[in-house]
């Protein structure tokens, strides 16, 4: 090739290298609508009309309120309380009345590899730890929330979260085990204790936050997932997009998606996922990113692996408003699942579970290739890594005639 060739395809790669940047400084990502905030509306009566829109909501006629859309932060000392099995170790918090974290026995958080120490070999890997959140608490909603200060109590098989507002709200969350190891039932619900009816507005509860599994992920991996009962969406790029010849790009910011038909909704690292499930379909399912608590400076000198700034994907459920009249409740109840990317656990609890494992555009391909693997290691009792010879010696057999024609 000629010194004008070499010049040509030179320039031409310099602009493929320059096409993600003049993209968007041509076609500026476009600002999403903002969401509406969370609250809760006095009217007069069962039979008093609803709220203007436009009008600032408040909590009564002479108690009006300005509600926030930050996170309701609880500055009380908090309490814990705990559930847990043979797998799974469920912590619940004072602070937002949810479950704050998931700590899987069967799994640490660190894989020794040979030469390469780890800060501490012994700790579980934990979902959903360090989130600014609980579980289920509603999200922008600091007139639901209050102090964001519950009383936690023991019952029968679970753990309940309350709060009492001063206008007659009282707040009531119970989460209780269930015959699986990774599910748990849960319990939201709204009590009117008032004598006035209370207009609920449309409102957020959180599915959890997905969270790096280590101070060494980068979190490149994590994900939302949900199901709209006909196909399974998967976001990521939460961290970093990949841009032209896979150089990082610009990271994903907040995810709206779903048109009243949000069976389920799950965030989820590379190999875990923590699930909620609604007893009905949910309006949307909204994510954003957030920050999570980062290393101080001694933890950084001591371990230079750890990544300075861990993001979670932070990720709600989204449901109409509802008139709560009073002496009457307002509820929801969700199955939870906390554990692994396990193919035969997820496909036994609901017939789409296995759908967040992410199959991707090959999936009629890869998944039969799971399942020979999962059969092989099961049955057979062979590791993966043998598993997976194996597999590709029958591939080969099987297309023996096939690439000997072809040859």
């Amino acid at each position: 090739m000629d010194r004008k060739g070499i010049s040509i395809l030179a320039v031409a790669f310099g602009l493929l290298l320059l096409l993600p940047w003049m993209s968007r400084k041509i076609f500026p990502p476009t600002p999403g609508a903002p969401r509406p905030t969370n609250g809760v509306v006095m009217v007069g009566g069962t039979n008093s009309p609803a709220p203007d829109p436009e009008a600032p909501p408040s909590l009564g006629p002479a108690d009006p309120v300005t509600l926030s859309t930050n996170v309701v932060a609880a500055r009380g000392p908090e309490r814990t309380l705990e559930l847990e099995n043979e797998a799974v170790r469920f912590v619940f918090t004072s602070h937002g009345g949810g479950l704050r974290r998931v700590e899987l026995a069967d799994f640490k958080a660190f894989v020794p590899r040979r030469g390469t120490p780890v800060p501490d070999p012994d700790a579980l890997l934990s979902l959903n730890d360090g989130a600014p959140l609980p579980v289920l608490a509603f999200r922008d909603a600091a007139a639901l929330e209050g102090n964001g200060e519950y009383e936690l109590t023991r019952f029968d098989g679970g753990v309940r979260a309350v709060k009492a507002l001063p206008n007659g709200l009282r707040i009531v969350r119970e989460f209780s085990l269930s015959t699986n190891d990774h599910l748990l039932n849960a319990v939201v619900r709204v009590e009117n204790t008032g004598g006035q009816t209370l207009i609920l507005p449309e409102h957020e509860i959180l599915v959890g936050t997905a969270t790096p599994m280590n101070a060494h992920d980068p979190g490149d991996l994590m994900t939302v997932d949900w199901y709209d009962g006909d196909s399974s969406k998967q976001q990521g790029g939460w961290v970093s997009t990949p841009g032209m010849f896979c150089s990082p790009g610009g990271s994903r910011t907040e995810y709206v998606a779903g048109e009243k038909d949000v069976v389920w909704a799950a965030v989820s690292s590379q190999f875990f996922t923590l699930m909620a499930l609604p007893d009905a379909p949910a309006l949307q399912v909204r994510a954003r990113r957030v920050s999570l608590p980062a290393p101080d400076t001694a933890a950084l000198a001591a371990d230079r692996r750890r990544v300075v700034n861990p993001a979670g994907i932070e990720t709600a459920l989204a449901f109409d408003g509802v008139p709560v009249n009073a002496g009457q409740h307002y509820e929801r109840r969700f199955t939870l699942y906390a554990g692994p990317k396990e193919y035969f656990d997820l496909s036994r609890l609901q017939p789409e579970f296995d759908r967040v494992m992410g199959y991707g555009f090959f999936g009629f391909f890869a998944k039969p290739l799971l399942l020979g693997m999962n059969f092989l290691h099961n049955v057979a009792r062979l590791p993966y890594g043998w598993c997976i010879v194996a597999i590709t010696v029958l591939i080969r057999i099987f297309f023996w005639q096939l690439t000997a024609v072809s040859t």
